[in-house]
This record gives C-alpha cells, sequence and structure tokens, in this order.
C-alpha cells in the first residue's frame, strides 16, 4: 500500500481490530454489485473462434478497495 494513501483512520477505537483501518472495513463490506462496479474490464478483440469480450484488469480484492478508496472520497468531499 503506498504510504501517502488515505485509510481513513482506525476503524474501531477499542477493540481487537486496532490495525483494521476504515479503508479495510469499507473494503470488506463491498458487495458483489460494488466489486462489479469497481472492477475494471478491457475489450479483448475476437479471434477465429468468436466475438470479442470484456476481460477484468484488476481482482476481486483491487475492486474492494478501488470501491474503499471511493467511499473514503465521498467522505473527504462531504466535511
Amino acid at each position: 500500500m503506498n504510504q501517502n494513501q488515505n485509510t481513513g483512520g482506525a476503524a474501531f477505537l477499542l477493540c481487537r481490530a486496532k490495525n483494521m483501518t476504515l479503508r479495510d472495513y469499507f473494503a470488506s463490506h463491498a458487495s458483489e454489485e460494488d466489486i462489479q462496479e469497481h472492477t475494471t474490464k478491457v475489450w479483448t478483440d475476437g479471434n477465429e473462434f468468436g466475438a470479442g469480450y470484456f476481460t477484468p484488469t484488476n481482482t476481486r480484492e483491487e475492486a474492494k478497495y478501488a470501491y474503499a478508496d471511493a467511499m473514503l472520497k465521498a467522505r473527504e468531499e462531504r466535511t
């Protein structure tokens, strides 16, 4: 993780999950719709067997953190 990245601070102040950031919390609660929305897809040209198709360029975990980053950005804009 980039050291300059906004993590939102601690998710829980008084519990065992001291190292969990708000970014981690948001990522862990991303729904399937959120993951699909934040999955980056690129068009792959078709070959001799058929038409082209979209393929994801990031993993599910990367999509979850892209969602979490969007949540933190929206939170910053609100304040």
